[in-house]
């Protein structure tokens, strides 16, 4: 059969992801890279940790959303070799040909408080 292609499910966060925008194309995140993640490999699927690109991308998400100073993800072009996910803490867009780039959104400011319930 023919190669399946990989890393072209990137459309939109995963549902549970929530606290992201919607994933810019041909767009780069300024910053300082906090962690790399690799989610797949031509030459070596064994870089991926043996994982498909879908399972790398959430893992990169959830390690975003669980980490207070990662501001968004930034994922290199399908077209290297190893294609990696970075977790960034940065603000800025720019433009970066055939790169993706999804900004964690404003958190609300107020939250409902649960224990403040009359009793």
């Amino acid at each position: 059969g023919t190669p399946k292609k990989h890393g072209t499910q990137w459309e939109r966060p995963p549902s549970n992801h929530s606290v992201f925008e919607e994933p810019q194309r041909s767009m780069g995140l300024n910053g300082k890279v906090l962690l790399q993640i690799t989610l797949s490999s031509w030459s070596n699927p064994q870089w991926g940790g043996g994982r498909s690109y879908e399972e790398n991308l959430k893992i990169c998400y959830q390690k975003c959303t669980a980490n207070a100073q990662c501001t968004g993800i930034q994922i290199a072009p399908t077209y290297w070799d190893h294609q990696e996910c970075f977790l960034m803490d940065g603000n800025e867009l720019y433009e970066r040909n055939s790169w993706k780039a999804a900004k964690k959104s404003k958190l609300p400011t107020e939250e409902p408080t649960t224990s403040e319930v009359p009793t």
